[in-house]
């Protein structure tokens, strides 16, 4: 997923960061709960606790960036979900808040691979 100066196209919006951003959200629903679950009380099962609520207040102002720029290109995504649509989709202008979404999402992704293989 390429975030250049303030741009994003619409394919690699819809065909990288959203599922890459649903991926971060099941790894922090599910695994990472399950970490925490399994951990003993203790310093081990706190930190897991922070760093899950960290995780989640990151991906409420990611969704709620996201959800503001699908909402303003609506009709060009839409386009691209048809089986005849454009084929990469056009160059999204990002305004300051989506540009810190979409890259806090790509941060997001990258420390939960890390997570994982440990």
């Amino acid at each position: 997923m390429a975030i250049t100066e303030g741009r994003i196209s619409a394919r690699d919006l819809l065909h990288d960061l959203i599922p890459k951003l649903k991926a971060t959200e099941r790894f922090v629903d599910e695994t990472l709960q399950m970490m925490i679950d399994q951990a003993p009380p203790g310093e081990e099962r706190s930190r897991r606790e922070h760093q899950q609520q960290e995780f989640q207040l990151n991906l409420t102002m990611i969704r709620m960036n996201l959800g503001h720029l699908l909402q303003r290109y609506a009709p060009l995504i839409e386009e691209l979900r048809e089986p005849d649509g454009l084929p990469t989709g056009p160059m999204l202008e990002l305004d300051e808040h989506e540009r810190v979404a979409l890259n806090s999402a790509r941060e997001l992704y990258a420390q939960t691979q890390a997570i994982q293989a440990r």
